[in-house]
């Protein structure tokens, strides 16, 4: 099963940076290839919440995920549910650890291609790591913009 992990920097602190990644309604801005995503539930007790949301992309495709939200130590991990082609399975963790003057954001993607994608597990790595890359980048953007703007007022 492949793995991909990447990292980013962001200013700001790391319940800002998770408050704001895990605003689903807010994807269509954070992820550039995302034409709507929208909460169908959201359950909290305590120091642990459960979403679940269903996104659509630019090309038409629509998907249920569900998410488990670890307020304390900041952990976001979530599982692509119905349908989940292209994928067998897809299990998403993010971390936000404090950095200096803001947050190191970790994505670690564990999945394995169904045998009827175009996309094989012996190439799938590159092409995650590549969406994981302009994803994040964007998130930064995004969230840096706003926090700068939310200082000025």
């Amino acid at each position: 099963m492949p793995r991909a992990s990447r990292s980013i920097f962001i200013k700001g602190t790391p319940d800002e940076v998770f408050a704001i990644t895990n605003d689903i309604p807010r994807w269509t801005e954070l992820y550039t290839n995302m034409a709507d995503a929208k909460i169908i539930s959201f359950e909290r007790e305590g120091r642990f919440g459960k979403l679940v949301f269903e996104l659509t992309n630019k090309e038409g495709r629509t998907w249920r995920a569900w998410r488990i939200l670890d307020f304390k130590d900041r952990v976001a991990m979530s599982r692509r549910d119905a349908p989940s082609f292209p994928y067998v399975f897809h299990h998403l963790t993010w971390r936000y650890e404090p950095a200096d003057g803001g947050t190191l954001m970790t994505w670690t993607d564990d999945f394995e291609m169904d045998p009827a994608s175009p996309i094989k597990n012996e190439v799938s790595l590159q092409p995650m790591l590549e969406h994981m890359a302009e994803a994040q980048e964007n998130f930064k953007k995004v969230i840096e913009a706003h926090l700068a703007s939310s200082a000025l007022h």
